[in-house]
């Protein structure tokens, strides 16, 4: 079985872990978190932000600190051997995408506020697709960031991001769509 540990390190994730491992075991597992990465056009008014120096060295430093959660992780649940996974970018799309690579059976996440995104899971969503599943996290954490706002709000907010956007049926299936 091939299980992938999700983690940021906090005691809520390696929590989870720890639970997911006493059902699981033995697997071949993989630690990974995901990492915000420093962004950098090479551009400014005045010039660049940062010089390229000084980029490598926040790129670095935002490494080494996603290493350590999943080295602490790791230590705190005894899994010695398993691989390490450094994800740039948003957690959903990644840990979606390692799946499929790794052709991961199970993905272990523990985070602040799962309760939200089960209830959602089990009491929105008649059926959960994994070519999908990074659309629902996408839909519950734009929910989430948003919740203060009123429904208006959040309606006017998503208006706004959708447009100039394009979604066709292949994109949205994974299929072509069939010719009469």
């Amino acid at each position: 079985m091939r299980v992938i540990i999700a983690t940021d390190g906090t005691s809520l994730s390696v929590g989870a872990a720890a639970r997911a491992l006493e059902v699981l075991q033995p697997a071949d597992y993989t630690l990974a978190t995901a990492y915000e990465p420093v962004e950098y056009d090479g551009t400014g008014f005045a010039g660049p932000t940062v010089s390229p120096e000084e980029f490598d060295e926040l790129e670095q430093e935002r490494r080494v600190e996603a290493e350590t959660a999943l080295t602490k992780t790791g230590a705190e649940l005894g899994i010695t051997g398993a691989d390490h996974a450094l994800l740039p970018g948003e957690p959903g799309p990644a840990l979606c995408q390692l799946a499929e690579e790794l052709s991961a059976d199970v993905i272990v996440i523990g985070t602040h506020h799962r309760s939200l995104l089960k209830r959602a899971v089990k009491g929105t969503y008649v059926s959960v697709e994994p070519f999908h599943l990074f659309r629902y996290l996408d839909e519950q954490t734009f929910r989430f960031n948003n919740r203060k706002d009123s429904d208006r709000g959040r309606f006017v907010t998503a208006l706004m991001n959708i447009l100039d956007k394009r979604l066709t049926y292949s994109d949205l299936t994974g299929q072509e769509l069939a010719t009469t």
